[in-house]
């Protein structure tokens, strides 16, 4: 075990998880499962202004956050290697989608749309964080993703 002393201690040892029993920092390897890292408690991400990201997973959740006023929204920032950078609140406006409609056509699209909108009236969101890999312009502004309903265009 060792003792987690300061944030600066913190920053040496950037591809390593923590969790603090006691006082005690036990470490553990960047390559754990999600679940694990949920446990053991992620990274922080330091989000730069000016970065766009692409969801790959939550564009419902967070379509739903802007709707309902929300400004920000928790994610898992992922590389292109598929290895995760740790987690932050990301501004709504800096996230972008890989679908420009949301699809609303089944009983099944209108339940997942209808929980989606009942955990974004809370204050706090209460979704686990969506998934984002840093990316360009490309993708859809959140504000102007549209719903599918099944009708002819």
């Amino acid at each position: 075990m060792a003792s987690l002393k300061s944030i600066q201690e913190w920053h040496r040892f950037p591809n390593v998880l923590f969790v603090c029993i006691h006082g005690k920092a036990i470490m553990g390897r960047s390559q754990e499962t999600a679940t694990s890292r949920r446990v053991l408690g992620m990274r922080r991400f330091a989000h730069v202004p000016g970065t766009l990201y692409r969801i790959m997973e939550g564009v419902r959740r967070a379509k739903a956050a802007h709707m309902l006023a929300h400004s920000q929204i928790r994610a898992e920032v992922i590389d292109r290697n598929g290895q995760s950078l740790g987690e932050a609140e990301l501004p709504l406006d800096t996230l972008r989608s890989p679908k420009a409609l949301i699809r609303r056509v089944t009983p099944a699209d209108k339940r997942r749309w209808d929980r989606v909108v009942a955990g974004a009236k809370q204050s706090v969101l209460p979704y686990p964080p969506i998934s984002v890999e840093p990316c360009s312009e490309l993708g859809t502004k959140i504000e102007d993703i549209g719903f599918d309903f099944g009708g002819n265009p």
